[in-house]
């Protein structure tokens, strides 16, 4: 198993727009982590409309794409950073745990995984 690079950029976020009598819908990037084709980002929401009798919403969400070929069905939304910590703490045993049943051979022997298996001696 090798370590994943994870790469971290933080952007400058331009400041909190006032209201006005126009509509604020801001979307800005705050940051963006990078793991191999898996990509997170924080992104701050700003959004106001004049018809709306509410203040400025702002708003901190984080997001995780999925891969370029699963067409984003791996997509997560959150806005709690527990849940994403709690996140984070099942994918990687879920990846340790994906890495041992495909390794394991009296879970795989006998079948073909995609190209994954290591063991191709019982096939």
């Amino acid at each position: 198993m090798t370590a994943t690079e994870v790469r971290i950029e933080r952007r400058e976020l331009p400041p909190i727009p006032n209201i006005g009598a126009n509509v604020v819908d801001m979307i800005d990037p705050y940051a963006v982590v990078t793991a191999g084709h898996i990509v997170g980002k924080v992104e701050r929401y700003c959004y106001w409309h004049p018809n709306d009798e509410h203040p400025l919403d702002v708003v901190y969400e984080a997001t995780i794409d999925g891969l370029p070929d699963t067409s984003g069905t791996a997509q997560v939304l959150m806005n709690q950073p527990e849940s994403l910590r709690q996140l984070a703490a099942v994918c990687a045993q879920v990846a340790l745990l994906l890495e041992e049943a495909k390794t394991r051979s009296d879970l795989v022997r006998g079948f073909f995984l995609s190209g994954n298996q290591t063991d191709m001696s019982g096939v």
